[in-house]
């Protein structure tokens, strides 16, 4: 043959699927920063640590009461979502995501992200993501060149048919 080896595997996935409210999160320059070298060990526990340490920040607000938020890291991408698309899951994204965003500008990590309302679809490994949401906060949040959290048009859209208002006082109007 041509020399190619093929792999056929049937993965035995269960997949979710769900409206959410989704934050994902990126960090600048994170390509430059991990153009490891063969002995560069120290740095790679220094990035590790940063992350580990963000993630222990926040992570008394996953997983806790109505909100429901969990959280994905894959390289230097950070998923948050909740279980539904209400009012109260906004709040929880919300409150998690500038906890998240200020950990992390306080360890030194550049880091730019959207939140948005959409169709969020994952394997329960947390393995695969796709969905129009999860894809609509990731290009939002990949298109910035600045250090920030923004709400895209879905999430104002969303925010604007509650009957109750929320505070939005962390965010700047573009």
């Amino acid at each position: 043959g041509n020399g190619a080896l093929f792999c056929s595997m049937k993965l035995n996935l269960q997949w979710n699927k769900n409206t959410s409210w989704i934050a994902c999160f990126d960090i600048l320059g994170f390509k430059e920063l991990v153009k490891f070298e063969e002995n560069s060990e120290s740095k790679l526990k220094y990035i590790m640590e940063d992350y580990e340490g963000i993630l222990d920040d926040v992570k008394d607000s996953l997983n806790f009461g109505e909100g429901d938020v969990t959280c994905c890291w894959i390289s230097d991408t950070f998923i948050f979502y909740t279980q539904s698309a209400d009012r109260n899951s906004f709040i929880a994204i919300k409150d998690v995501a500038t906890q998240f965003i200020e950990s992390c500008i306080a360890r030194l990590v550049p880091i730019r992200g959207a939140i948005t309302a959409g169709h969020i679809v994952f394997t329960s490994d947390h393995r695969v993501f796709m969905g129009s949401g999860f894809i609509e906060a990731f290009e939002y949040a990949e298109a910035q060149d600045w250090i920030g959290l923004l709400l895209t048009k879905s999430a104002l859209t969303t925010i604007n048919q509650f009957e109750l208002g929320v505070n939005l006082d962390s965010f700047v109007e573009s």
